[in-house]
C-alpha cells in the first residue's frame, strides 16, 4: 500500500545546507524500521532552520537486493505508523435476485 509521508530534504550548496520538506509516497511493504531521529534537531538548530521544533524519524526502506535507503521523515514513529492505518470499509452485502 502506498502512503504519503513528509520527507526532510537537505541540500549541500557548499556554504550552506538548506533543508525543506517534501511530500512523497512510500510502499509500506518495503519499510524495514522506523526509529526516532533526534540528531537531526541539532543539525537544524546549527543551520538556523525553523524545522528544529518538530520531531523526526529515520525510516529504513528496502530498495532491492541487499540495498536499503534511509529517509528522514517528519513525525514520531508513532505518528507515522498511525498515519498508515486505514479505516476498515463496511462489509459489502451480496444481493441475490
Amino acid at each position: 500500500m502506498l502512503v504519503s509521508v513528509t520527507k526532510l530534504n537537505i541540500s549541500n550548496t557548499g556554504y550552506e545546507r538548506p533543508a525543506k520538506l517534501e511530500k512523497i509516497f512510500i510502499n509500506t511493504e518495503k519499510i524495514i524500521s522506523i526509529v526516532n531521529y533526534e540528531k537531526v534537531k541539532d543539525f537544524l538548530l546549527r543551520e538556523g532552520n525553523d524545522l528544529s521544533d518538530n520531531s523526526f524519524s529515520l525510516v529504513k526502506i528496502s530498495s532491492g537486493k541487499q540495498s536499503e535507503e534511509d529517509l528522514i521523515v517528519l513525525g514520531s514513529p508513532e505518528q507515522i505508523v498511525s498515519s498508515f492505518r486505514v479505516e476498515s470499509l463496511p462489509e459489502k452485502e451480496v444481493i441475490l435476485g
